[in-house]
């Protein structure tokens, strides 16, 4: 089984023992999400207190909503930037332009990717008040699904958000609507999102990397 502390660790049990997996070990695997089921990950090895004291976020309520309070903010003025690119662009009629088109998608996606490796930094943070990471036993192992509704639902949420990003992104490029660049930037950040989330396992099995 798996427990969720933040966005970033979980907590996998396996034959017993408990382990901490960091998803966002590679910050690349952020952008192609599904290549973590193909990868061997170093996890750290914490005992029963520990595992019952952090199996879920230890936050109090009032602590939580700061926490999400700060995101939405970050959030929000990461959409806004990368949004206000596209009403500039058309304000100054340089929308035609297709280079300016492409440095505006391009741009608008890395405020975007800046959000998402925020929010992870931040989850780093988090675990770091709680453990001591460096000084837990470590061993490296790869998580591989079992079911197969699970990777057939990953599967296509994952491509559901990527091919509608595309498609929103070329719509902004022939027809340079700040509409088609506002939809673009949601759709990444869902793809982000989601990778995030959908990615954790309940049925898993685990292999042990050989050294």
């Amino acid at each position: 089984m798996h427990k969720l502390f933040n966005m970033r660790y979980r907590f996998y049990t396996v034959n017993g023992k408990h382990y901490l997996v960091d998803m966002d070990e590679r910050y690349w695997v952020m952008l192609f999400p599904l290549i973590y089921w193909f990868l061997p990950h170093t996890v750290y090895e914490v005992d029963e207190a520990t595992f019952d004291k952090l199996k879920f976020d230890p936050e109090e309520v009032g602590e939580k909503t700061e926490v999400n309070i700060n995101y939405l903010a970050v959030g929000g003025i990461s959409l806004l930037i990368s949004n206000l690119l596209g009403y500039f662009s058309n304000f100054f009629e340089i929308g035609t332009a297709k280079n300016i088109n492409i440095t505006v998608l391009i741009i608008s996606g890395f405020c975007i990717l800046a959000f998402r490796v925020y929010m992870s930094i931040k989850c780093k943070y988090k675990i770091r008040t709680y453990l001591k990471l460096e000084d837990l036993p470590t061993t490296s192992f790869y998580i591989i699904p079992t079911s197969v509704k699970h990777i057939l639902f990953t599967l296509i949420g994952f491509s559901m958000f990527l091919i509608c990003t595309i498609i929103l992104a070329h719509a902004f490029l022939i027809d340079t609507n700040t509409v088609f660049l506002i939809m673009y930037t949601l759709a990444l950040l869902a793809y982000f999102l989601l990778g995030a989330f959908t990615i954790t396992l309940d049925d898993f099995k685990v292999k042990h990397r050989h050294k």
